[in-house]
Protein backbone atom coordinates (compact mmCIF):
# COMPACT_ATOMS: atom_id res chain seq x y z
CA UNK A 1 0.00 0.00 0.00
CA UNK A 2 1.08 3.18 -0.63
CA UNK A 3 -0.52 5.67 2.00
CA UNK A 4 -3.03 8.20 0.21
CA UNK A 5 -1.78 12.09 1.45
CA UNK A 6 -4.20 14.37 1.38
CA UNK A 7 -1.88 16.85 0.29
CA UNK A 8 -3.04 19.22 -2.71
CA UNK A 9 -0.43 21.64 -2.98
CA UNK A 10 -2.91 24.73 -2.07
CA UNK A 11 -2.46 27.17 0.76
CA UNK A 12 -5.76 29.24 1.83
CA UNK A 13 -5.66 32.55 3.58
CA UNK A 14 -7.29 33.34 6.73
CA UNK A 15 -10.75 33.48 6.19
CA UNK A 16 -14.15 34.63 7.80
CA UNK A 17 -15.95 31.24 7.18
CA UNK A 18 -14.17 27.94 8.12
CA UNK A 19 -12.14 25.75 5.58
CA UNK A 20 -14.67 23.15 6.10
CA UNK A 21 -17.23 25.27 5.11
CA UNK A 22 -15.21 27.08 2.21
CA UNK A 23 -14.82 23.45 0.80
CA UNK A 24 -16.77 20.63 1.80
CA UNK A 25 -16.18 18.27 -0.81
CA UNK A 26 -12.20 17.96 -0.04
CA UNK A 27 -13.20 17.37 3.43
CA UNK A 28 -15.53 14.95 3.17
CA UNK A 29 -13.27 13.09 1.17
CA UNK A 30 -10.51 13.76 4.20
CA UNK A 31 -12.93 12.10 6.93
CA UNK A 32 -13.70 9.00 4.69
CA UNK A 33 -9.91 8.36 3.82
CA UNK A 34 -9.25 8.63 7.54
CA UNK A 35 -12.10 6.36 7.91
CA UNK A 36 -10.74 3.57 5.66
CA UNK A 37 -7.18 3.92 6.70
CA UNK A 38 -8.05 3.24 10.72
CA UNK A 39 -10.05 -0.51 8.79
CA UNK A 40 -6.79 -0.83 7.16
CA UNK A 41 -5.17 -1.02 10.11
CA UNK A 42 -7.45 -2.72 12.17
CA UNK A 43 -7.20 -5.67 9.26
CA UNK A 44 -10.39 -5.04 8.24
CA UNK A 45 -9.57 -5.44 4.51
CA UNK A 46 -13.04 -5.47 2.86
CA UNK A 47 -14.72 -2.67 4.39
CA UNK A 48 -11.01 -0.54 3.79
CA UNK A 49 -11.49 -1.42 0.24
CA UNK A 50 -14.65 -0.01 0.70
CA UNK A 51 -14.19 3.15 2.41
CA UNK A 52 -11.27 3.59 0.09
CA UNK A 53 -13.32 3.58 -3.29
CA UNK A 54 -16.14 5.38 -0.91
CA UNK A 55 -13.70 8.09 -1.00
CA UNK A 56 -12.76 7.79 -4.52
CA UNK A 57 -16.42 8.82 -5.45
CA UNK A 58 -16.51 11.92 -3.96
CA UNK A 59 -15.36 15.03 -6.69
CA UNK A 60 -14.10 17.46 -4.57
CA UNK A 61 -14.11 21.09 -5.52
CA UNK A 62 -12.26 21.76 -9.29
CA UNK A 63 -9.72 24.58 -7.72
CA UNK A 64 -8.17 21.10 -5.51
CA UNK A 65 -6.02 18.58 -7.72
CA UNK A 66 -6.33 15.12 -6.55
CA UNK A 67 -4.83 11.72 -7.43
CA UNK A 68 -8.01 9.59 -7.53
CA UNK A 69 -5.89 7.00 -8.75
CA UNK A 70 -4.20 6.52 -4.78
CA UNK A 71 -7.16 5.73 -3.61
CA UNK A 72 -8.24 2.87 -5.99
CA UNK A 73 -4.57 1.43 -5.70
CA UNK A 74 -5.16 1.71 -1.75
CA UNK A 75 -8.54 -0.53 -2.75
CA UNK A 76 -6.19 -2.69 -4.85
CA UNK A 77 -4.18 -3.50 -1.98
CA UNK A 78 -6.95 -3.80 0.89
CA UNK A 79 -8.95 -5.97 -1.88
CA UNK A 80 -5.64 -8.46 -2.17
CA UNK A 81 -5.16 -8.72 1.10
CA UNK A 82 -8.66 -9.50 1.64
CA UNK A 83 -8.27 -12.74 -0.47
CA UNK A 84 -10.58 -11.04 -3.09
CA UNK A 85 -8.07 -11.18 -5.88
CA UNK A 86 -10.58 -10.74 -8.79
CA UNK A 87 -11.47 -6.85 -7.44
CA UNK A 88 -8.07 -5.92 -6.55
CA UNK A 89 -6.93 -6.68 -10.38
CA UNK A 90 -10.60 -4.76 -11.05
CA UNK A 91 -9.24 -2.07 -9.50
CA UNK A 92 -5.47 -2.29 -11.02
CA UNK A 93 -6.57 -2.63 -14.51
CA UNK A 94 -8.59 0.88 -14.02
CA UNK A 95 -5.47 2.54 -12.91
CA UNK A 96 -3.09 1.23 -15.52
CA UNK A 97 -5.73 1.43 -18.81
CA UNK A 98 -7.31 4.78 -17.84
CA UNK A 99 -5.87 6.44 -14.63
CA UNK A 100 -2.32 6.52 -16.64
CA UNK A 101 -0.85 4.85 -13.14
CA UNK A 102 2.74 4.97 -13.62
CA UNK A 103 4.60 3.84 -10.02
CA UNK A 104 6.22 0.40 -11.87
CA UNK A 105 8.92 0.43 -9.06
CA UNK A 106 6.39 0.92 -5.95
CA UNK A 107 4.28 -1.31 -7.73
CA UNK A 108 6.34 -3.99 -7.86
CA UNK A 109 7.63 -3.98 -4.04
CA UNK A 110 4.20 -3.28 -2.61
CA UNK A 111 4.07 -6.66 -0.20
CA UNK A 112 0.35 -5.93 0.00
CA UNK A 113 0.13 -7.30 -3.56
CA UNK A 114 2.27 -10.48 -2.88
CA UNK A 115 -0.40 -12.65 -3.21
CA UNK A 116 -1.52 -11.63 -6.67
CA UNK A 117 2.35 -12.29 -8.07
CA UNK A 118 1.69 -15.96 -9.28
CA UNK A 119 -1.86 -14.68 -11.28
CA UNK A 120 -1.20 -14.79 -15.13
CA UNK A 121 -2.97 -11.01 -15.02
CA UNK A 122 0.03 -9.96 -12.77
CA UNK A 123 2.33 -9.29 -15.85
CA UNK A 124 -0.27 -7.29 -17.63
CA UNK A 125 -0.63 -4.91 -14.79
CA UNK A 126 3.48 -4.71 -14.71
CA UNK A 127 3.58 -3.93 -18.21
CA UNK A 128 1.13 -1.12 -18.27
CA UNK A 129 2.39 0.65 -15.42
CA UNK A 130 6.11 0.46 -16.80
CA UNK A 131 4.82 1.49 -20.04
CA UNK A 132 3.05 4.51 -17.92
CA UNK A 133 6.34 5.16 -16.56
CA UNK A 134 8.53 5.08 -18.84
CA UNK A 135 5.77 7.61 -21.37
CA UNK A 136 6.15 9.77 -18.04
CA UNK A 137 10.03 9.92 -17.82
CA UNK A 138 9.58 10.78 -21.95
CA UNK A 139 7.32 13.92 -21.19
CA UNK A 140 9.03 15.17 -18.47
CA UNK A 141 12.43 15.49 -20.01
CA UNK A 142 10.89 17.25 -22.93
CA UNK A 143 9.37 19.61 -20.95
CA UNK A 144 12.27 20.60 -18.73
CA UNK A 145 14.45 20.21 -22.50
CA UNK A 146 12.42 22.98 -23.62
CA UNK A 147 11.47 25.04 -20.33
CA UNK A 148 14.70 25.26 -19.00
CA UNK A 149 15.98 29.21 -19.62
CA UNK A 150 19.12 28.86 -21.27
CA UNK A 151 19.59 32.60 -21.21
CA UNK A 152 23.12 34.10 -19.51
CA UNK A 153 20.53 37.37 -18.28
CA UNK A 154 18.31 36.69 -15.41
CA UNK A 155 14.87 37.26 -16.99
CA UNK A 156 11.51 36.71 -14.56
CA UNK A 157 10.12 33.57 -16.74
CA UNK A 158 6.43 32.69 -16.85
CA UNK A 159 6.23 29.01 -17.23
CA UNK A 160 3.28 27.55 -19.39
CA UNK A 161 -0.30 27.08 -18.09
CA UNK A 162 -0.96 23.83 -16.75
CA UNK A 163 -3.91 21.54 -17.10
CA UNK A 164 -5.43 22.95 -13.82
CA UNK A 165 -4.38 26.78 -14.83
CA UNK A 166 -6.17 26.67 -17.91
CA UNK A 167 -9.40 25.37 -16.26
CA UNK A 168 -9.09 28.78 -14.59
CA UNK A 169 -7.46 30.94 -16.93
CA UNK A 170 -7.79 29.92 -20.25
CA UNK A 171 -11.57 28.73 -20.14
CA UNK A 172 -14.27 30.04 -22.47
CA UNK A 173 -16.82 30.99 -20.11
CA UNK A 174 -15.14 33.26 -17.90
CA UNK A 175 -12.54 35.03 -20.15
CA UNK A 176 -9.95 37.26 -18.22
CA UNK A 177 -8.13 40.02 -18.84
CA UNK A 178 -4.29 40.11 -17.54
CA UNK A 179 -1.59 42.92 -17.23
CA UNK A 180 2.39 42.41 -15.88
CA UNK A 181 3.72 44.14 -13.41
CA UNK A 182 7.31 42.45 -12.57
CA UNK A 183 7.06 39.08 -11.36
CA UNK A 184 3.49 39.24 -11.92
CA UNK A 185 0.60 38.61 -14.55
CA UNK A 186 -2.53 39.58 -13.00
CA UNK A 187 -5.68 38.56 -14.60
CA UNK A 188 -8.95 40.28 -14.01
CA UNK A 189 -12.59 40.86 -15.30
CA UNK A 190 -12.99 43.90 -17.52
CA UNK A 191 -15.70 44.98 -15.84
CA UNK A 192 -14.18 44.24 -12.11
CA UNK A 193 -13.26 46.06 -8.74
CA UNK A 194 -9.66 45.88 -9.92
CA UNK A 195 -10.29 47.88 -13.13
CA UNK A 196 -10.15 50.78 -10.63
CA UNK A 197 -7.40 50.10 -8.10
CA UNK A 198 -4.60 49.26 -10.42
CA UNK A 199 -2.23 51.68 -9.48
CA UNK A 200 -2.89 50.64 -5.86
CA UNK A 201 -2.68 47.02 -6.58
CA UNK A 202 0.74 47.45 -7.92
CA UNK A 203 2.05 49.31 -4.78
CA UNK A 204 0.69 46.60 -2.49
CA UNK A 205 2.40 44.04 -4.43
CA UNK A 206 5.49 45.44 -4.76
CA UNK A 207 5.50 45.92 -1.08
CA UNK A 208 4.45 42.66 -0.48
CA UNK A 209 7.24 41.13 -2.62
CA UNK A 210 9.83 43.12 -0.80
CA UNK A 211 8.92 41.83 2.64
CA UNK A 212 8.63 38.19 1.44
CA UNK A 213 12.07 38.40 0.05
CA UNK A 214 13.54 39.71 3.20
CA UNK A 215 11.92 37.19 5.44
CA UNK A 216 12.79 34.22 2.55
CA UNK A 217 16.35 35.51 2.62
CA UNK A 218 17.06 36.28 -0.40
CA UNK A 219 17.78 39.70 -2.97
CA UNK A 220 16.16 38.62 -6.43
CA UNK A 221 13.59 36.18 -7.55
CA UNK A 222 12.96 35.41 -11.03
CA UNK A 223 9.78 33.16 -10.99
CA UNK A 224 6.37 34.47 -12.71
CA UNK A 225 3.54 33.96 -10.75
CA UNK A 226 -0.63 34.02 -11.88
CA UNK A 227 -2.55 36.06 -9.97
CA UNK A 228 -6.78 35.89 -10.77
CA UNK A 229 -8.35 38.93 -9.08
CA UNK A 230 -12.12 38.44 -8.07
CA UNK A 231 -14.66 40.64 -6.49
CA UNK A 232 -16.33 38.84 -3.79
CA UNK A 233 -15.89 34.94 -2.78
CA UNK A 234 -19.05 33.85 -4.51
CA UNK A 235 -17.27 35.16 -7.61
CA UNK A 236 -13.83 32.92 -6.65
CA UNK A 237 -16.46 29.57 -5.77
CA UNK A 238 -17.90 30.43 -9.21
CA UNK A 239 -14.59 30.30 -10.85
CA UNK A 240 -13.15 27.25 -8.33
CA UNK A 241 -15.09 25.47 -6.50
CA UNK A 242 -13.95 27.02 -3.69
CA UNK A 243 -16.13 29.72 -1.00
CA UNK A 244 -12.71 31.56 0.29
CA UNK A 245 -13.12 35.04 1.32
CA UNK A 246 -9.56 36.04 1.22
CA UNK A 247 -7.78 33.69 -1.71
CA UNK A 248 -5.33 30.38 -2.35
CA UNK A 249 -2.83 29.68 -4.14
CA UNK A 250 -1.64 26.36 -6.41
CA UNK A 251 1.97 26.09 -5.82
CA UNK A 252 2.60 23.74 -8.44
CA UNK A 253 0.48 26.00 -11.06
CA UNK A 254 2.31 29.26 -10.24
CA UNK A 255 -1.55 30.38 -9.90
CA UNK A 256 -2.96 32.55 -6.80
CA UNK A 257 -6.35 33.48 -6.32
CA UNK A 258 -7.63 36.59 -4.32
CA UNK A 259 -11.02 38.32 -3.62
CA UNK A 260 -9.71 41.62 -4.18
CA UNK A 261 -12.24 44.89 -2.35
CA UNK A 262 -12.57 47.52 -0.07
CA UNK A 263 -14.02 45.84 2.08
CA UNK A 264 -11.26 43.48 3.55
CA UNK A 265 -7.29 43.72 4.18
CA UNK A 266 -5.58 42.46 1.68
CA UNK A 267 -3.78 39.62 1.95
CA UNK A 268 -0.63 39.73 -1.23
CA UNK A 269 1.78 38.80 1.39
CA UNK A 270 0.11 35.98 3.30
CA UNK A 271 -0.48 33.88 0.23
CA UNK A 272 2.70 34.72 -1.96
CA UNK A 273 4.97 34.20 0.80
CA UNK A 274 3.14 30.62 0.60
CA UNK A 275 4.39 30.29 -3.20
CA UNK A 276 7.71 31.71 -2.58
CA UNK A 277 8.61 30.31 0.52
CA UNK A 278 7.73 26.96 -0.41
CA UNK A 279 9.32 27.42 -4.09
CA UNK A 280 13.18 29.07 -2.39
CA UNK A 281 13.14 26.66 0.89
CA UNK A 282 11.96 23.67 0.00
CA UNK A 283 7.47 22.43 0.03
CA UNK A 284 7.21 21.58 3.00
CA UNK A 285 4.92 19.00 3.55
CA UNK A 286 5.40 18.07 7.50
CA UNK A 287 4.04 21.08 9.29
CA UNK A 288 1.22 23.28 8.39
CA UNK A 289 1.86 25.22 11.98
CA UNK A 290 5.15 26.43 9.76
CA UNK A 291 3.50 27.16 6.38
CA UNK A 292 0.94 29.19 7.87
CA UNK A 293 2.75 30.46 10.83
CA UNK A 294 4.78 32.03 8.32
CA UNK A 295 2.42 33.43 6.15
CA UNK A 296 0.63 35.19 9.60
CA UNK A 297 4.42 35.99 10.76
CA UNK A 298 5.03 37.95 6.95
CA UNK A 299 1.93 39.39 7.08
CA UNK A 300 2.94 41.36 10.02
CA UNK A 301 0.37 43.39 11.90
CA UNK A 302 -3.30 42.05 12.02
CA UNK A 303 -5.52 44.60 13.17
CA UNK A 304 -4.11 48.31 14.31
CA UNK A 305 -1.85 47.27 17.72
CA UNK A 306 -2.84 43.47 17.81
CA UNK A 307 0.77 42.25 17.18
CA UNK A 308 1.15 38.19 17.11
CA UNK A 309 2.29 38.47 20.30
CA UNK A 310 -0.15 40.59 21.51
CA UNK A 311 -2.82 38.24 20.23
CA UNK A 312 -0.75 35.00 21.65
CA UNK A 313 -0.96 37.05 25.75
CA UNK A 314 -4.61 37.74 25.07
CA UNK A 315 -5.29 33.76 24.42
CA UNK A 316 -2.64 33.00 26.85
CA UNK A 317 -4.49 34.89 29.61
CA UNK A 318 -7.72 33.62 28.41
CA UNK A 319 -6.32 29.73 28.45
CA UNK A 320 -7.13 29.04 24.63
CA UNK A 321 -3.79 29.13 23.75
CA UNK A 322 -3.16 25.27 22.10
CA UNK A 323 -0.80 23.13 22.71
CA UNK A 324 2.30 22.61 20.39
CA UNK A 325 1.92 19.04 19.96
CA UNK A 326 -1.72 19.68 18.99
CA UNK A 327 -0.78 22.75 16.23
CA UNK A 328 1.84 19.98 15.20
CA UNK A 329 0.56 16.79 14.94
CA UNK A 330 -3.48 17.97 14.49
CA UNK A 331 -3.46 21.37 13.05
CA UNK A 332 -6.30 20.36 10.93
CA UNK A 333 -8.48 19.83 13.67
CA UNK A 334 -7.05 22.52 15.51
CA UNK A 335 -7.80 24.91 12.67
CA UNK A 336 -11.91 23.05 12.98
CA UNK A 337 -12.10 24.31 16.68
CA UNK A 338 -10.81 27.61 15.53
CA UNK A 339 -9.23 28.83 12.68
CA UNK A 340 -7.82 32.06 14.13
CA UNK A 341 -6.33 30.97 17.22
CA UNK A 342 -4.58 28.06 14.92
CA UNK A 343 -2.93 31.11 12.32
CA UNK A 344 -2.22 33.32 15.23
CA UNK A 345 -1.03 31.55 17.39
CA UNK A 346 1.29 29.09 14.67
CA UNK A 347 2.42 33.31 13.65
CA UNK A 348 3.81 33.96 16.83
CA UNK A 349 5.40 30.68 17.56
CA UNK A 350 7.25 31.50 13.86
CA UNK A 351 7.85 34.50 14.42
CA UNK A 352 10.07 33.48 17.90
CA UNK A 353 11.70 30.66 16.44
CA UNK A 354 12.86 32.90 13.13
CA UNK A 355 13.72 36.19 14.86
CA UNK A 356 15.62 34.32 18.12
CA UNK A 357 17.59 31.79 16.16
CA UNK A 358 17.61 32.19 12.66
CA UNK A 359 16.50 31.91 9.37
CA UNK A 360 19.06 29.06 8.65
CA UNK A 361 17.43 26.70 11.58
CA UNK A 362 14.39 27.47 10.19
CA UNK A 363 15.01 26.21 6.83
CA UNK A 364 15.92 22.80 8.35
CA UNK A 365 13.02 22.95 10.64
CA UNK A 366 11.06 23.82 7.28
CA UNK A 367 12.36 20.76 5.18
CA UNK A 368 12.97 17.84 8.33
CA UNK A 369 10.00 18.98 10.35
CA UNK A 370 9.63 19.09 13.95
CA UNK A 371 10.30 15.69 14.68
CA UNK A 372 14.30 17.00 13.89
CA UNK A 373 13.64 19.56 16.33
CA UNK A 374 16.01 18.65 19.32
CA UNK A 375 18.76 17.93 16.38
CA UNK A 376 18.34 21.72 14.88
CA UNK A 377 17.92 23.61 18.03
CA UNK A 378 19.50 21.70 21.05
CA UNK A 379 16.82 21.30 23.17
CA UNK A 380 13.35 19.19 23.07
CA UNK A 381 10.29 20.68 22.07
CA UNK A 382 9.23 20.71 25.62
CA UNK A 383 11.44 23.01 26.71
CA UNK A 384 11.31 25.51 23.61
CA UNK A 385 7.34 25.37 24.28
CA UNK A 386 7.99 26.93 28.57
CA UNK A 387 10.79 29.24 26.83
CA UNK A 388 7.67 30.54 24.14
CA UNK A 389 5.51 30.76 26.95
CA UNK A 390 7.44 32.48 29.69
CA UNK A 391 8.18 34.82 27.02
CA UNK A 392 4.30 35.45 25.95
CA UNK A 393 3.50 35.47 29.49
CA UNK A 394 5.25 38.78 30.06
CA UNK A 395 3.69 40.11 26.86
CA UNK A 396 1.06 43.09 27.62
CA UNK A 397 -2.21 41.66 25.78
CA UNK A 398 -4.03 44.54 23.68
CA UNK A 399 -6.27 46.97 26.07
CA UNK A 400 -9.71 46.94 24.88
CA UNK A 401 -9.22 43.53 22.79
CA UNK A 402 -12.08 42.92 20.27
CA UNK A 403 -11.81 39.58 19.95
CA UNK A 404 -15.28 39.37 17.53
CA UNK A 405 -13.32 41.91 15.61
CA UNK A 406 -10.01 40.93 14.92
CA UNK A 407 -11.94 36.98 13.72
CA UNK A 408 -13.60 39.36 11.30
CA UNK A 409 -10.76 41.32 9.59
CA UNK A 410 -8.04 37.67 9.72
CA UNK A 411 -4.70 37.75 9.25
CA UNK A 412 -4.06 36.96 5.78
Amino acid sequence: MTKYILCIGFFIASTILSAQNGYPKYYEMVALDAKADSLYKAKDFKNAARFYLATSNIIVEKAITMDYSSLHYDAACSWALASMPDSAFAELDLITSKMNYNNYKHLIKDTDLNSLHADNRWKLVCDRAMANEEGKERYQKLYKDRTTFQGASKEIIFYPHTEQMRKFIDNDSLPFLSVDHGNFRIYFRGNSNVVNYLPQLRQGLDSAFRKILEVVGITGYYHGLNLVMVDSAGELKQLTGMYVHGGFSLQGNDEIFFVYNTDRKFGFRHEIFHFISNDIWGFNRKSRLLNEGGAVYTEGVCYEDYSMYGISAYLMKEKKLFTFKSLIDNFHDMEMQSEEIAYFESGAIFKYLYEKYGIEKMKQLWIKGFDSFETIYGMPLSQFEKEWRDFISTVQPPKNMNWEMITKIGCG
